[in-house]
């Protein structure tokens, strides 16, 4: 009798510690999910994956809001637009660009590598169908691309190629980012993208970001110059967990694209070494008042020398400095110059690494991050993953100065010309076309020799208009920190506005005609390139031929839909022809899909001014300035409404 109370006494314990279970661990899960599913249906939050499928068309587009799972979304840049069929086409070889601005192909995307590629192979192979999907975003690095890798393995990739490592210090959680904290744990990191890949996370970011101060919710786009204060030295030691989390990131890439069934080829990062001085300089912290005395003396003596052209008694007055202190990125950029002028372009090119290897300012990957890439694919090529060295083709190449890459692949520090990207896209094609399948090599399916670099560029309508345009691009950036900090800044700029001029000269209307008739040719041949549409519509649009830009701008939008910056284009084109309430739709497109578009809110703002919408016109205005404080049109426009003061 004893015996069965005791049991029942026990099965109640039992029953109630179960209880306590449920209630601690079930009953808040079924909430969550409650709660996750609620809004979901509710509409709340964004897409996190990389592709969303639009149904009316049964294509893929890629995310313009992916970016803000891992920056505040108004910094967020955007990724490459794509379009893919939703049902991989038979034969068709699918192949995905993974990486960050150099990848996709700063200062413009349209003569980024893979494009180029693309053109090599079609050449090659004109009876074989080829998908290139670059999915590279400016300011990534390996945290967020190994997400990007993961939505892809879902769209039956044939083959990956990765040129990732410039970002992996100022990217995300990085040691020099100015994203969120930088974070020493790769676990939780993991474990935060997870959380807001969940409406729930995104709704308590947001819940958060509003808790920021006003001066943190206002940051607005700066590009590099917002990194200045974000200095990482040397001997910092987060350096080394970037190195690590990069590491791991990449193994996990490479794995992700082989486990998808898909070839992996990782490419080594090439920068400009010779023309492109360090962004910032930093003395050893344990330097003592003395030494530095005693440094700068030998600095400034050296500085001197060089610039009288005594290189030789200048380089042995930077390494004596050197002995002192061998920290400091600007003593090795001129010391490798010195070495250049004598000739001497072995220890010439050991300097400009060791300058490149210490800028506190870590916009270039390093001799450690290609280190680590170079190791990934090492003995790797039975598992399908492969190594295309860009690092050293580009340092091979007769065109670089001495071995040493400059100003005759680069535009700046990473960010390559046509040449540079004709240089990659040729180092890769030869892996590529070593690792397609059999009945693809066959000697019957594809041409012997490539074309040449001329050739490739009037394929894809490089002109010299193109140049003047990306030029301009490019001295814009420039014009601003941490460009401006550099040794070498006034010869740089120097030398592009000297080509802008050439340029400004040469473009005559006969030659524009010309130009003209480069971009029909290259139509005639690739009538469904949204990108050539485009930048056809860009210089229509130059010329006053507005007709002409709406029709390509159109063909664009009838590919890649969600391209912001087109539909406010087009709506500006129509508030010209007067047809205000078309342009307001094209501009309240461009903003759902970009909300922080600042030309769109101003665009609208006009359009609703004049249909005399004032209350709605002043939002917009408002918003814009908001986004861009320093923006006079919309500070112009809210002044006429008197709802600001001119200074």
């Amino acid at each position: 009798m004893e015996s069965q109370k005791t049991v029942r006494k026990h099965r109640r314990l039992k029953h109630k510690w179960l209880y306590a279970v449920v209630s601690m661990t079930v009953v808040p899960f079924l909430i969550l999910v409650g709660i996750e599913l609620g809004l979901r249906s509710a509409g709340v939050g964004y897409p996190t994956s990389y592709f969303i499928k639009n149904k009316k068309n049964n294509i893929y587009l890629s995310n313009q809001r992916y970016g803000w799972r891992f920056f505040p979304p108004q910094l967020a840049r955007h990724p490459f637009l794509n379009s893919i069929p939703a049902e991989k086409p038979e034969g068709t070889y699918r192949i995905f660009v993974l990486g960050g601005s150099a990848a996709k192909g700063e200062p413009d995307y349209s003569f980024n590598f893979a494009r180029i590629l693309e053109q090599m192979l079609y050449h090659h192979y004109p009876n074989r169908k080829f998908e290139i999907i670059n999915t590279a975003m400016v300011a990534i690095n390996s945290h967020v691309v190994h997400e990007i890798t993961k939505d892809s393995a879902k769209l039956k990739p044939d083959l990956f190629i990765v040129y990732l490592g410039n970002n992996e210090v100022v990217g995300p959680f990085g040691a020099g980012t100015i994203f969120q904290s930088f974070s020493p744990n790769l676990a939780m990191i993991r474990a935060s993208l997870w959380v807001k890949s969940l409406k729930i996370g995104q709704l308590l970011d947001s819940l958060v970001q509003n808790l920021l101060s006003k001066e943190q919710k206002n940051r607005v786009w700066r590009g590099m110059e917002m990194f200045l204060e974000n200095r990482v030295p040397l001997n910092d030691p987060r350096l080394e967990k970037v190195y690590t989390h990069f590491e791991r990131n990449l193994d996990d890439i490479i794995d992700t694209g082989c486990d998808s069934g898909a070839k992996v080829i990782v490419c080594t990062v090439a920068t400009n070494l010779k023309d492109n001085a360090p962004f910032a300089s930093m003395h050893r912290q344990d330097l003592s008042e003395a030494q530095r005395v005693d440094w700068e003396g030998y600095y400034k003596a050296g500085t001197e020398l060089e610039a009288e052209g005594r290189y030789a008694e200048a380089a042995d007055r930077y390494l004596q400095a050197g002995q002192i202190d061998d920290h400091y990125a600007d003593l090795h950029f001129r010391l490798a110059r010195c070495y250049m002028q004598l000739n001497r372009y072995e220890e010439a090119q050991e300097y400009y690494i060791k300058a490149r290897d210490r800028d506190a300012l870590r916009f270039r990957a390093d001799t450690q991050i290609n280190r680590i890439i170079r190791e990934s694919a090492l003995h790797r090529e039975n598992d399908g993953v492969y190594l295309v060295d860009a690092e050293r083709s580009f340092e091979e190449n007769q065109r670089a100065s001495s071995d040493i890459p400059g100003e005759e692949l680069f535009y700046e520090h990473v960010h390559m010309n046509f040449f540079g990207n004709y240089l990659l896209a040729e180092s890769v094609f030869s892996q590529v076309r070593a690792i397609l399948p059999e009945d693809f090599r066959s000697p019957t399916s594809g041409g012997i020799l490539l074309l040449s670099q001329d050739r490739y560029a009037s394929l894809l309508a490089f002109t010299m208009w193109d140049l003047n345009k990306i030029l301009g691009r490019v001295l814009e950036r420039i014009t601003r920190p941490p460009f401006t900090n550099q040794i070498d800044h006034d010869m740089l700029k120097k030398k592009i506005l000297e080509r802008m001029t050439q340029l400004k000269n040469f473009l005559t209307p006969k030659v524009l005609d010309l130009v003209q008739q480069v971009y029909e040719r290259a139509l005639e041949k690739r009538p469904d390139d949204w990108i050539l549409h485009n930048n056809f519509a860009e210089f229509h649009r130059e010329r006053g031929e507005y007709d002409k830009s709406i029709a390509h701008w159109q063909i664009v939008l009838n590919t890649v839909p969600n391209f912001a910056d087109v539909n406010n284009n087009l709506g500006a084109l129509l508030v010209y022809e007067g047809k205000y309430n078309e342009a307001i739709d094209y501009f309240l497109k461009s903003l759902g899909i970009n909300p922080y578009l600042v030309e769109a809110h101003i665009n609208l703002g006009v359009v609703l001014k004049k249909t005399e919408k004032k209350d709605e016109a002043i939002k917009h205005f408002s918003e814009a300035l908001r986004l861009s404080p320093d923006n006079e049109t919309a500070r112009r426009h809210l002044e006429n409404y008197a709802l600001i003061k001119n200074p």
